[in-house]
């Protein structure tokens, strides 16, 4: 049986930083998936442009995402299109917009109000209750903003979730504060977000095992022997700590004999809808392109296959941007089982103990921090320091 001092269950941002910081030991990362990476997946263009299918960019408050990135070599370049993509969920009629500005001015002072996460008037109150006596216009851009940023409506988000969400920062919900922020402002990762976790993965010392499924951790002679299924057949791994980055309901599903306490914690997770469609244009003037569509009838109920996704996304951009419905070249669709840790009604009740180890076993991930990249990245740097003191 092969014998780690360290082993790190899930590939994504957060078992990579716990990797990385971990890349002295005698590590392995497992992952399920056959790329690197996690939610920051990317698909490169012949042409040289890359397709985001999950993580999109870097806003100024990721401040360990620009640490990370800068120590592994992953190049970031300036996007000033952000702010222009923002501002153009807004409505053109200037009294809806007006009655929008009013709510972030409400949105803003709640902000300033530093008080404790649990509290029922935060944690208990969905985000489309606080907002009250609103009009339908301001109610659907705020649900939309809810979907876009965090993957669920505004009725299950918590007015706490949409603190933590609102704003040019997103790393903590409270603005009473000066919010640290980098100096190359809002940014992506040349060549993709994938590139980044690509460079993790590399600096960590490529110990990462792809098409490995985890199917069990048990404690056993002072460590934790690992189940791990992949494409020889079955194999165990024994290791002294066990770093957990995979989603909440798996780590429910495949680490034995969790006390109840974290069980109820982990269950208390629920995942947003996650799902990406890229569409790929030929240049203006180029050769016209017939990208095929499905039929469908009204009244017939149709299983949402990727196919007439691709059909439903394109029949919306044809209505918008009329220009585009010759020079259609490839339509990318990436969904995503465990899409964003959604800031939920009541979640924070337990929230705390996400993060609390649980004998060898020390757990990270978005869901245990903030919804991004950055919590994702922060949360791996805490497991590692866990281990590196449990080690000492």
């Amino acid at each position: 049986m092969q014998r780690l001092d360290v082993a790190v269950l899930g590939g994504g941002v957060a078992g990579l930083t716990a990797a990385y910081v971990l890349r002295d030991r005698e590590l392995e990362v497992f992952d399920t998936a056959s790329h690197v990476g996690g939610r920051t997946r990317s698909l490169q263009q012949p042409d040289g442009i890359w397709l985001n299918t999950g993580a999109q960019y870097v806003s100024t408050d990721r401040i360990k995402v620009v640490e990370l990135a800068d120590a592994v070599g992953a190049r970031l370049i300036t996007d000033d299109n952000l702010e222009e993509y923002w501002r153009g969920l807004y409505p053109p009629d200037p009294d809806e917009r007006s009655e929008i500005e009013s709510v972030i001015e409400r949105i803003t002072s709640e902000q300033m109000h530093r008080r404790p996460a649990t509290l029922p008037e935060l944690d208990d109150q969905p985000f489309d209750h606080w907002l009250g006596d609103v009009s339908p216009s301001t109610h659907r851009f705020y649900d939309r903003w809810c979907q876009i940023m965090n993957s669920g409506s505004s009725v299950e988000i918590s007015l706490y979730g949409a603190l933590w969400l609102w704003g040019d920062q997103r790393s903590t919900p409270w603005i009473d504060k000066p919010v640290p922020r980098h100096d190359r402002g809002d940014c992506v990762f040349d060549g993709g977000t994938n590139e980044f976790t690509k460079a993790l993965a590399r600096a960590s010392g490529g110990r990462v095992s792809l098409r490995s499924r985890v199917r069990s951790v048990r404690s056993t002679d002072g460590g934790h022997t690992i189940d791990v299924e992949d494409d020889r057949g079955g194999r165990q791994v024994w290791a002294r700590h066990v770093v957990s980055a995979v989603p909440a309901p798996v780590v429910a599903e495949v680490v034995d004999e969790l006390p109840g306490w974290k069980r109820q914690a982990l269950g208390a997770v629920r995942y947003g809808r996650f799902m990406t469609t890229n569409i790929v244009v030929s240049p203006k003037g180029a050769k016209t392109s017939g990208y095929p569509l499905t039929a469908s009838r009204s009244d017939v109920v149709y299983n949402l296959d990727t196919f007439v996704i691709k059909t439903g996304t394109l029949l919306e951009l044809y209505r918008q941007k009329p220009q585009f419905r010759d020079r259609v070249v490839r339509v990318e669709v990436q969904r995503w089982l465990h899409g964003m840790p959604l800031y939920s009604v009541g979640r924070m009740k337990t929230y705390d103990q996400l993060a609390e180890p649980v004998g060898g076993i020390f757990f990270c991930g978005d869901y245990t921090w903030a919804s991004n990249m950055e919590g994702a990245a922060l949360s791996g740097e805490r497991a590692a320091a866990q281990v590196q003191r449990a080690s000492a």
